[in-house]
């Protein structure tokens, strides 16, 4: 094997090997951001705040109206492959406050329900509560 052949392997296995490193850094050190963030999202009538814990896990507080404009907010915040929001709190079943939530819901992954125990004949709140057992994997639960 000549010396320029020799040369470019042990530049080539040297590639592989701080690669190899580099990965398993970030297996296990993952860049996590370390710092509680609370976002107080612009929803035109009503609120919606939007938490992001220390290691990833991210809270939802009501949704605003029907609108789109919650889903606009969370699409400038978290990265465009994100669609999973970790809990969504539900504090009372008005159209201002749930509005949101339907097409959110058709649209993002959830992982779990918060609800008072106040219910509503309202066309939007009923929709929700559909689209909420129409989910698979959604842990509903309800302060009781």
């Amino acid at each position: 094997m000549n010396a320029d052949k020799l040369k470019f392997l042990k530049i080539f296995i040297g590639f592989f090997v701080i690669l190899d490193i580099l990965a398993w850094c970030l297996i296990f050190y993952p860049s996590v951001e370390e710092n509680l963030q609370i976002y107080f999202l612009d929803v035109g009538q009503g609120d919606s705040s939007l938490i992001l814990l220390p290691g990833g896990a991210k809270m939802l507080i009501d949704g605003g109206p029907p609108d789109g404009r919650l889903q606009a907010n969370l699409e400038r915040i978290l990265p465009i492959n994100d669609r999973y929001i970790d809990l969504v709190f539900i504090s009372h079943p008005q159209l201002d406050h749930v509005g949101g939530f339907i097409k959110l819901f058709k649209n993002y992954k959830i992982g779990a329900v918060f609800t008072s125990d106040q219910s509503s004949e309202g066309s939007a709140w009923q929709e929700l509560e559909k689209v909420i057992k129409e989910k698979e994997n959604v842990i509903r639960a309800s302060k009781q």
